[in-house]
């Protein structure tokens, strides 16, 4: 654990109680109890030392007896650098541990040897603050009277004062404790951070905090040293500069769940406390892990799952795997941004009187610049129709540097497309790009014309770059050639927007909406008991498809 930590609500509170209690005469024993990895000891050091206390530590990590217990803390008395048995160890280039057992040999060997080491302890440790680190996780061989007979021992023969470091709900013997406490203990401090607060304090300044505080909230991580192991598996990504959206909210939400998993280090509440890894690291997807996901707004089934569980069974990160994924789901994720904001650029520029048409054609020339690095025709046909719209033809030669963008990124990304109804500007590019058939190839079919869909999609106003007329004559023409798909979108969508418009005596697309509402009326009086005309009436009566209800009325 690093030596500085960010101060937290939590954090400030134990602290402020240790220093009380430190400042009472009648406490001296007293327990800190919380979480693994949340700053416990930390914070109890950083109080000590503020607060110019001396302080000999201990952990009870496997120690199984007493005595051993004492020379952990005179090793850490009589010097800095190893103490007892760091001399011996530095001397014969030995393992510490062995001559710690040899002298405890020693002086259990012999009565008179005994009390000299007992002699010596209670003087090295008269009158300081023993910090007694990890209850829980003592050997079983020592058992928890003794600890109890032992602080009882520091305080009344050598006027120590005694803190009690443990998470005292992973202790074996906790019923035990819970009787014996009392008897030893003068005050309890608990100290129970929130995800949030150990995030705070685990990631200062991390790029990625703002992601992934909620998600490790949301798997009620608290422990420190864990959330610093996952953030330091994926800080690779912040080379990547990924935009911080669903994709790689989905990636992140997958991995702190999985790794959290594997370290044991999910919240103890709810499906997070029964998600555990198996013996291969791997984690059991099965009716808690999938609630979970559900929790955390995830896929259970996302591309990404396996990745990571090839990381927790062999330790190698799949970064270019992950990554590929990232990338293309990014990509796809930020197509459909633009092509909205290209729909609501021709929204506001008509509904916002505020904004200058200067202002807009900036805006949509930026849109164009992005949109062209992705090579989508479909993309920058409809900004480029937008920009059209706002600026008329003469605008698209601001548009050229975007073109040769879109030219470039097709020639190092080559790539087949179906004739559809691009601008003008991207067909040219298309055609540039495209081989002539060879004699006697088959010509292709007859391109579609969706300029209804469109139109039904974009408004009214948008029929002048689509080339589309408005008359009556026109709306029953197209009435008549659309395929069954687009007649059952654009029909309700389009009669919807028309009782959208024809109440409003001076909206500019009245004209348009009326034709298009007799149009309607003209085909089913034309052409009785035909299914175009059963589809066009009952849609005229406001029925729509199913599954379509939301999406006709939305239209505008």
């Amino acid at each position: 654990m690093d030596s500085v930590l960010i101060s937290t609500e939590a954090y400030s509170q134990l602290a402020d109680q240790l220093r009380a209690a430190l400042l009472s005469k009648s406490v001296r024993a007293m327990s800190v109890s919380g979480p693994w990895g949340t700053g416990k000891t930390h914070c109890v050091r950083s109080t000590l030392k503020a607060n110019r206390r001396e302080a000999a530590f201990a952990s009870l990590f496997s120690v199984k007896s007493i005595n051993n217990l004492k020379l952990t803390l005179l090793d850490n008395i009589v010097a800095e650098q190893g103490g007892i048995r760091g001399w011996l160890a530095r001397r014969t280039k030995a393992d510490r541990d062995v001559y710690g057992a040899a002298i405890e040999k020693l002086y259990s060997g012999a009565a008179i040897a005994n009390d000299l080491a007992l002699i010596a302890f209670r003087s090295a440790v008269r009158g300081k603050v023993i910090v007694l680190d990890d209850l829980e996780r003592k050997h079983p061989d020592l058992d928890i009277d003794e600890v109890a007979g032992f602080i009882d021992e520091l305080m009344e023969l050598s006027a120590c004062r005694v803190i009690l470091i443990m998470n005292s709900e992973r202790l074996t013997d906790h019923s035990k404790w819970m009787q014996i406490r009392e008897k030893i203990i003068d005050r309890e401090l608990f100290y129970s951070p929130t995800p949030q607060e150990s995030t705070a304090i685990a990631l200062p300044g991390h790029h990625l905090a703002g992601m992934i505080t909620p998600l490790i909230t949301g798997c009620g991580i608290t422990n420190i040293r864990a959330i610093r192991r996952i953030a330091l598996e994926i800080d690779w990504l912040g080379e990547k500069k990924y935009s911080q959206g669903k994709p790689l909210r989905e990636f992140l939400a997958s991995f702190i769940l999985m790794m959290g998993a594997n370290l044991h280090a999910l919240g103890q509440q709810g499906v997070m406390a029964k998600i555990a890894p198996d013996r291969t690291g791997s984690i059991k997807q099965h009716d808690q892990f999938r609630s979970a996901c559900s929790t955390l707004l995830i896929d259970p089934d996302n591309e990404f799952i396996d990745s990571i569980d090839l990381f927790l069974r062999t330790g190698a990160m799949p970064s270019e795997r992950i990554a590929s994924v990232l990338d293309r789901r990014c990509t796809t994720e930020r197509v459909s941004e633009l092509q909205f904001e290209s729909i609501a650029v021709r929204n506001d520029y008509f509904w916002d009187i505020d904004w200058s048409d200067e202002e807009a054609l900036d805006y949509c020339l930026e849109l164009c610049t992005e949109s062209a690095s992705f090579g989508d025709p479909h993309l920058l046909s409809h900004i480029l129709q937008t920009l059209e719209l706002i600026g008329g033809p003469e605008v698209l030669q601001s548009a050229s540097p975007a073109l040769s963008t879109f030219r470039t990124t097709l020639e190092r990304q080559p790539r087949e497309f179906t004739s559809q109804n691009y601008h003008p500007a991207i067909l040219n590019v298309l055609a540039s790009l495209q081989h002539p058939p060879p004699e006697g190839a088959s010509t292709r079919p007859a391109v579609k014309d969706d300029r209804m869909h469109a139109l039904a999609t974009g408004g009214f106003a948008y029929a002048p770059v689509l080339k589309l007329s408005t008359t009556r004559s026109s709306f029953v023409e197209q009435l008549g050639s659309m395929d069954a798909a687009d007649m059952r979108y654009v029909v309700p969508a389009m009669l919807n927007r028309c009782a959208n418009i024809i109440p409003n005596c001076e909206h500019p697309d009245l004209e348009a909406a009326k034709a298009f509402q007799e149009a309607c009326t003209q085909y089913v009086d034309d052409n009785p008991r035909t299914k175009r005309a059963r589809l066009i009436s009952a849609a005229m009566t406001g029925d729509y498809p199913a599954g379509q209800l939301e999406s006709a009325r939305n239209v505008d």
